[in-house]
């Protein structure tokens, strides 16, 4: 059994505990993508509305047509704000409890084993490192194939070799291959590894549980009482003044 050499390929690995991006590009490609993002579903938006807008003008009646025309351009504009807005915002808070990234960037990562996380550069479907955070040194490199067995991580790497890390003594150490594996640690018995990439899938749906589902409810629900209060309050009827005699 060999220790795994140090190298640190940047693809996806797992390092101590829960990080943002080790790069000094990582934010500003999340900040980058916000923007983009944000300029795109602007100009989008803005077409949906005036387009929502012409089509209202043929059916709009009297009284307060003005302000119902103005409605049928401004909603659709909220509505596609709001909704990404109140999702990201209540994704961002799960996140940081449930110990994962936002999903913006190019940097992916989730906890594993306790204090440490599975990492991804880019894409999630390439191979992964498990590292320590301690000035990113690898201790486990191209990982492929991985699975989870209370504090031991097993898996397989890209050159076709298997490894056993336990989070505990902070050990890595290789295999030839499976059956080598299996024989040296009892927790492998059984274990079914699983692509990096699916098991990180895997184990956001997990740490998300239930929030998983209620979050895109919850921002549906804020986004329509958010579109029915604007409607309400533009359509309100106005005191009227009598002129003085």
């Amino acid at each position: 059994m060999v220790p795994i050499k140090n190298e640190f390929p940047q693809t996806a690995f797992v390092i101590e505990g829960n990080h943002p991006p080790p790069f000094n590009s990582g934010m500003f490609i999340v900040v980058f993508v916000l923007i983009f993002g944000a300029v795109l579903l602007g100009v989008f938006s803005m077409l949906v509305g005036a387009l929502s807008m012409f089509i209202a003008r043929f059916f709009v009646k009297e009284p307060n047509r003005t302000r119902k025309l103005f409605l049928a351009f401004f909603i659709p504009i909220f509505v596609m704000f709001s909704f990404p807005v109140t999702f990201g915002a209540g994704n961002a808070v799960v996140a940081s409890f449930v110990g994962t990234d936002i999903g913006v960037g190019d940097w992916f990562y989730i906890n594993v084993s306790r204090n440490y996380s599975l990492c991804f550069v880019d894409t999630t479907e390439y191979g992964g490192h498990i590292g320590s955070s301690a000035g990113g040194v690898p201790l486990v490199p191209d990982v492929v194939e991985i699975c989870e067995r209370g504090n031991v991580l097993l898996g397989k790497l890209e050159n076709g070799k298997f490894f056993s890390f336990n989070t505990e003594s902070e050990k890595p150490e290789i295999y030839a291959d499976k059956p080598a594996l299996i024989a040296a640690v009892p927790e492998a018995k059984g274990a079914e590894l699983v692509p990096a990439g699916d098991f990180y899938r895997q184990k956001v749906r997990q740490l998300y549980g239930v929030w998983f589902h209620i979050l895109p409810v919850l921002s549906i629900m804020l986004t329509a009482a958010g579109a029915i209060g604007i409607c309400r309050f533009v359509l309100r009827k106005r005191p009227t003044t009598n002129p003085q005699p």
